[in-house]
């Protein structure tokens, strides 16, 4: 009886098994395509996936890290820390260095980077702001931020550019200034650059600064 039992039961067990195993695969697959399909682009801030990779461990990697600390500001506002980047040409020619890796191609990834920023006749940062508390998206420095120029003339963003990479804790962008009458914001050449985030509710005004004749420009 208990034979004729089991030969019933048995195959019909298997059978269970067997489908549960083919359906946890198949909804594995499915999940697992769904997080795949949904992962972010790589971040299009210039040089980011170059300073946080391997990349780096190259002799023009090196460089690059090194351009990349020389053209970096920190300052913390209220509820956030704010990270200020110079794009300048000396920072697209190391990230050329790096990316390209000698050669013709070189060049041609540094006259794609002058295409796209046109730093020939603007002046580009890197804003990235970071919060253990998140709400960033709130927030919008951006719309205050100024630039001054040998202690003269002060500078809005002529456009701002927010990165794929954006979120309520980290946010990324590029801005980029320029004269409105659309003349060269470099020429001649600025020796001190201020970046202006004037004073918010319940802050002051933060300055960074750059002496672009003594941190290593060629």
């Amino acid at each position: 009886m208990k034979t004729t039992t089991w030969n019933v039961i048995g195959p019909v067990l298997v059978l269970i098994v067997a489908i549960f195993i083919v359906v946890t695969y198949i909804y594995d697959q499915r999940v697992q395509r769904t997080v795949v399909g949904h992962m972010p682009d790589p971040s299009d801030v210039p040089g980011l996936n170059v300073y946080g990779a391997g990349l780096t461990a190259s002799d023009e990697g090196k460089a690059f890290l090194r351009r990349w600390e020389i053209n970096r500001r920190r300052l913390d506002a209220i509820g956030y820390d704010l990270e200020i980047i110079l794009n300048d040409p000396a920072f697209f020619r190391d990230l050329a260095a790096v990316e390209g890796r000698g050669g013709a191609k070189e060049d041609e990834i540094y006259q794609s980077y002058a295409k796209r920023y046109q730093f020939d006749r603007k002046l580009v940062f890197t804003v990235m702001m970071h919060s253990a508390k998140g709400r960033l998206l709130e927030r919008r420095p951006e719309r205050r931020i100024r630039l001054r120029v040998d202690g003269g003339a002060e500078y809005e963003p002529e456009n701002l550019y927010e990165t794929n990479r954006s979120m309520e804790y980290h946010r990324q962008a590029v801005v980029a200034f320029g004269r409105s009458d659309g003349t060269s914001i470099v020429s001649p050449k600025p020796k001190i650059l201020e970046v202006v985030l004037p004073a918010a509710s319940g802050d002051s005004t933060k300055i960074v600064r750059w002496n672009l004749e003594t941190e290593g420009r060629q």
